[in-house]
């Protein structure tokens, strides 16, 4: 029955080559037969050792104390696995698939000290640990050892030795530890320097694109949108709005229109165009609905490159973050220090982004761009073709 307590035991004793007292065979052999001691290779320990006995050897070398037995092990680890899907719970499937279930105990205990289920193997480790043994590493982890897991601890606590993302990436040292500090702290401010440079970007791109006056609310969404590599193409032919034709009114700002007075036959004719045009225009249900449907979608080549500078940044600002999640998760003090103070100092160092706009502008009538203008990039007004104020 190589699976029991003591046999685990034992070959714990024989690969560290202990001599306390807890790893003496008499000791061994009484922690086994005290477990089963109808077993044939038991019998002249039980007569020797039995109730009233005068042996010296069987008061000096008693059982271990608080040793669980082979079904209490194999108990409390098949309970602890029930409830939580830990590094070594494949090898101790069931009560007939359980090879070393005092092992398996030691792993899953050392990895999680707080389990109700350890608290008898703990008390055993108490005992054989004043005896200056650890039983090779069954009752404490070698931190040398390339097997090492430190315990997952899941409230805030402090020291240096906690698993950050990977099983290989575990601060043994002073040193270690202020690296693993550092590299935090610098994720958390590339982060806040990335999320900045997508506002930078954007920034850029808005510099770039035309006001239009008449892609706003107050004209309606019936003007048709113009691209930023379309510019020169809106400043010769600018859209129509609101009743206005290519040279009326609705030309962009700093165009002649923008001060010229229209005659009131000249309005009134170009009103009756476009109502007897509308009259005469059949809607088309389906294109309609389309168009209700997925022209948010729809965007033009030089958008679609747009489009994927802004999906590069997104996925690395995306990973970034929950990168630093799964680190603050180790509910180390230091570490969650480490990223707040990251994040606090992108701020102060790229916080600003957001609040120019690059060479936006929108006052004047006369078009031209001062570089001095700041404003939000996220919220930015000019001036409507019909005499009100809308979004662009």
């Amino acid at each position: 029955m190589p699976n029991m307590v003591g046999c685990s035991l034992q070959t714990a004793c024989d690969a560290s080559a202990s001599s306390s007292a807890y790893c003496q065979p008499f000791t061994l052999l009484a922690t086994i037969c005290d477990e089963m001691p109808a077993m044939r290779d038991c019998s002249t320990y039980t007569s020797l050792c039995r109730s009233g006995s005068l042996v010296p050897q069987c008061k000096n070398y008693p059982p271990i104390p608080y040793a669980p037995t082979t079904r209490e092990a194999t108990d409390a680890v098949l309970s602890m696995c029930s409830s939580h899907g830990m590094v070594g719970c494949e090898t101790c499937t069931t009560a007939a698939k359980c090879p070393n279930p005092f092992d398996t105990l030691s792993q899953l205990c050392l990895g999680m000290p707080s389990m109700a289920d350890c608290k008898q193997f703990f008390s055993m480790c108490s005992v054989v640990s004043s005896d200056g043994d650890s039983l090779n590493g069954l009752c404490a982890a070698d931190m040398n050892s390339d097997n090492y897991l430190p315990p997952m601890r899941m409230w805030l606590h402090t020291g240096i030795t906690d698993i950050v993302l990977i099983k290989e990436w575990v601060p043994t040292d002073g040193g270690y530890y202020f690296g693993t500090l550092v590299a935090c702290f610098a994720a958390a401010v590339l982060c806040q320097y990335l999320k900045a440079a997508k506002i930078e970007q954007e920034i850029i791109w808005a510099s770039r694109r035309p006001i239009l006056p008449c892609r706003n609310m107050a004209c309606g969404s019936n003007v048709e949108s113009l691209d930023i590599d379309d510019m020169d193409k809106a400043a010769k032919t600018p859209p129509a709005c609101c009743g206005g034709g290519a040279g009326g009114p609705s030309e962009l700002p700093g165009s002649s229109a923008d001060n010229a007075v229209s005659s009131p036959s000249s309005s009134s004719g170009s009103r009756g165009a476009q109502s007897e045009d509308v009259q005469t225009r059949k809607p088309n249900l389906l294109s309609t609905t389309f168009h209700v449907l997925f022209s948010w979608c729809a965007f033009s080549k030089p958008q679609f490159k747009r489009n994927a500078i802004r999906s590069m940044f997104t996925g690395i600002i995306v990973f970034l973050d929950y990168l630093l999640m799964l680190i603050v998760m180790t509910f180390n003090i230091g570490i969650i220090l480490a990223v707040v103070f990251g994040f606090m100092v992108g701020t102060l160092l790229f916080g600003h982004t957001g609040e120019k706009a690059g060479s936006i502008h929108t006052g004047g009538a006369s078009g031209n761009v001062d570089p001095t203008d700041e404003l939000d990039v996220r919220f930015m007004e000019a001036p409507s073709c019909c005499g009100t104020t809308g979004f662009i």
